[in-house]
């Protein structure tokens, strides 16, 4: 998800003269997420179908069963990437999007399974201490967030041909909103209490004070442009003009939008500050010596990559300049993240040292 959210940055980027030139490195970055994302699922599901005892040892882990989440959000992010490069950029037609709405329901389903399912076995199985939590309890509950967000893209590309079914997809997104950003907001409280009790996280899960930035950017986004669709959406389904439904339809989708700009707004505030305790905790972190590189590095990119999203919105619903410079900034500033992380990360898998499951540590030794 970290590599095909460089492709939504591209295509985000409020230039139009540039567009053209940069829907080709865009589709580069997707279509190397769609090869990144097929090889690990599969070795995900060989996996557990040779060795079915992890699967419970992985739910039941206290650590292992939060990265569960991440395959709903690597799909959603593809899924975005379809629509927007095949449909909008390229011009290919609408069939990639109903081609990744199709997909979308797939994920959706998926984000409700891990929402759901994981913080269920987080009260019943695993054990937890106020110590120990850290900013990843957010990744089983992110998902429904980005499916919200992805389905606003999709119900925007195709509510001018298939409205109903565009204001199906926006209902849909509304509700799992609902879902997964009121708890990511709790658990944004808990972790505040955990890092005013106990100060920063240890050093190998530091990059994870960036994970906070995700909830944020992709609720911010979900809220502006499900607000946005609303808007231009309920005049076209509504009841012909005679009927007094026309009236009252517009003025929910005009509250709405204005729900959902105010949203945005303060969803970007609170991504903000989190960015800064982020980047003020890694320059102490730094001060007390070199921080070792591990997988957790990539919570630096798709988290940020959100929040620049949730920028770029607001840059185009308010036509600001200054917000439009800064989500600039922003994407120079993500690709360069991801260089800095895809670097070791390449080395590392080539080598062998960056993987690992902690969670078989508990799998009892066969005689």
């Amino acid at each position: 998800m970290g590599t095909g959210v460089i492709a939504t940055l591209l295509n985000l980027l409020p230039w139009p003269s540039i567009h053209s030139g940069l829907r080709w490195p865009a589709l580069c970055f997707l279509l190397g997420d769609i090869v990144i994302f097929i090889l690990f699922f599969c070795v995900f599901l060989s996996r557990y179908f040779m060795y079915p005892e992890i699967l419970p040892l992985t739910i039941k882990h206290a650590q292992q069963s939060m990265f569960l989440g991440t395959l709903p959000m690597g799909l959603i992010t593809i899924i975005s990437g379809i629509a927007q490069l095949g449909t909008k950029e390229f011009e290919l037609g609408i069939g990639f999007a109903l081609a990744a709405s199709g997909l979308w329901w797939a994920a959706t389903v998926i984000s409700l399974m891990t929402a759901i399912g994981v913080p269920f076995s987080m009260m019943t199985y695993q054990k937890h201490y106020f110590e120990g939590i850290t900013a990843a309890l957010l990744l089983p509950i992110v998902p429904p967030i980005t499916a919200a967000a992805t389905g606003s893209v999709l119900a925007e590309i195709l509510m001018f041909r298939y409205p109903t079914y565009a204001f199906t997809i926006m209902v849909v997104s509304y509700l799992v909103l609902g879902i997964g950003l009121p708890l990511a907001l709790l658990i944004l409280v808990l972790y505040f209490q955990r890092l005013l009790l106990f100060k920063s996280p240890p050093r190998d899960v530091i990059i994870s004070v960036f994970l906070p930035l995700g909830p944020c950017g992709q609720g911010g986004e979900a809220c502006l442009h499900l607000g946005r669709v609303a808007l231009e959406l309920f005049p076209t389904i509504s009841t012909p003009a005679s009927s007094s439904g026309v009236p009252q339809l517009f003025s929910v989708g005009q509250a709405l939008y204005g729900a959902g700009l105010i949203s945005a707004m303060l969803l970007f505030g609170l991504g903000i500050w989190w960015l800064a305790i982020g980047v003020f905790t890694i320059i102490r972190e730094l001060k007390r010596g070199k921080l070792g590189f591990n997988m957790g590095w990539w919570g630096l990119t798709f988290p940020f990559a959100s929040l620049a999203i949730c920028t770029a919105r607001l840059a185009i619903e308010l036509d600001s300049l200054t917000l439009k410079i800064v989500y600039t900034a922003f994407v120079i500033a993500n690709v360069m993240l991801w260089l800095y992380v895809a670097i070791p990360t390449a080395r590392g898998a080539w080598s062998g040292r960056l993987f690992n499951a902690p969670c078989l540590a508990d799998l009892p030794l066969k005689q």
